[in-house]
This record gives C-alpha cells, structure tokens and sequence, in this order.
C-alpha cells in the first residue's frame, strides 16, 4: 500500500510594521542604508525569502517616499493614517487587511530588527505545523522578541488593541503558545537611536 504524505496547506502572511517616525533616532530609520541598500529593503529581503506565501507592509510617517522605494517590491502596502497613536494602530489595520485574504497565520516582524534571518521565521513557522499553537513567540536566553506567528484564531483580539501594545497582552495572556528558542543574542538588537546605528556599524562589518 502508498501512503502518501501529508501535503501542508496552511497558508503564511508576512506583516512588517513600518510606520513610525523615528522620533529617538533623529532620521527615518527605514531608510537606513544597510549593506548598500535600504534598512526595510533589507528586512523585506529576508522575509521574502522565507516561506511566508506574501509580505504585507503597514506604512505611517514617511509614507510617500517609502511607498517611491517599495513599489517593485511584490508587497501589499498598507497605510495607517493613525499611526501616531502607536503601534496598536498599524497591527489592526495591518491584521484588518490580512483578514481579507483567508490566511491561517502571520509572521509579525519590525523594520528595526536588523538581525532577523530567514530560518527564525521559518523555525517559527516549522513549529506552527508540528504544534497548531495560536502563538509561537521567538525567545532568546528566556528573554521574547520578536518576530512573533499568530494564528488566524487570534487575529479578532488585535483588534481591541491601543496606544503602544505591541500584541505583548496578547502573548502573555495566550493558553495556547510555544516559542523558538533562539541562542544569538544579536537577534535583541533594535535600532531604536543613531548610537545603536554607529555601534551596529562599527562593531560588524560595513553596513553603509
């Protein structure tokens, strides 16, 4: 007899949130220049070649130029004419658009997370498919990061989010979680100042 193995229908949606300002770092961190290109280029490189099935992109302050850069770049471009009221903003509106095209579960990522690899979010998605956990949160030495894969059942809850709520309620409050523990502590960095820029710049190799 052939048996004939399991064929993974789930589908992936990438959601990468890039609307704030970049008040701390004094320039647009998006634009960043990173390895000759673009800091959100960059990032959407990687998520690109993952095995999320599309990227969804939420935009905010500096839409109009980021949209100019992004706009061979295969995405879905969402604007979040809110965002100054946080990130729970762009993560509703973000969710509201993914919600349209019948998703099991996305893959939220931060422009400013310049470590982030490939086979982080492929590890998440890797354990989604053996676990069926409506949250599968990135861990590093006991500390969560992101990115972080919701399934489809949480995206209703994004909705009641406010302010600066990143969707960390949504983990801690969660039943049905597991996490990917991850052992590079680079994967913590955030650009969130100039000064985290220079040293990122000086401490590796060349990334202008």
């Amino acid at each position: 007899m052939i048996v004939l193995e399991e064929i993974n229908t789930y589908r992936f949606a990438g959601l990468l949130l890039a609307a704030g300002s970049s008040k701390r770092m004094g320039f647009p961190k998006q634009l960043l220049p990173i390895n000759g290109e673009y800091l959100i280029s960059h990032i959407l490189k990687i998520m690109q070649s993952s095995m999320l099935e599309h990227i969804f992109v939420v935009l905010g302050a500096h839409e109009e130029i980021i949209r100019t850069i992004l706009k061979n770049d295969n995405t879905t471009l969402v604007s979040n004419p809110t965002w100054k009221s946080g990130k729970g903003s762009s993560l509703r509106v973000g969710l509201s658009e993914i919600e349209n095209y019948f998703y099991d579960a996305v893959v939220i990522c931060v422009v400013d997370q310049v470590n982030l690899t490939t086979e982080i979010i492929d590890s998440l998605i890797h354990k989604f498919n053996d676990t069926k956990k409506d949250v599968i949160a990135t861990r590093v030495n006991g500390v969560q990061c992101n990115p972080v894969l919701f399934s489809k059942h949480m995206f209703p809850a994004f909705q009641n989010l406010t302010g600066d709520d990143g969707g960390q309620k949504l983990i801690h409050t969660s039943r049905s979680i597991d996490f990917v523990d991850w052992e590079n502590p680079e994967l913590l960095l955030d650009l969130d100042t100039y000064a985290d820029y220079q040293s990122l710049s000086s401490s590796r190799n060349p990334l202008r």
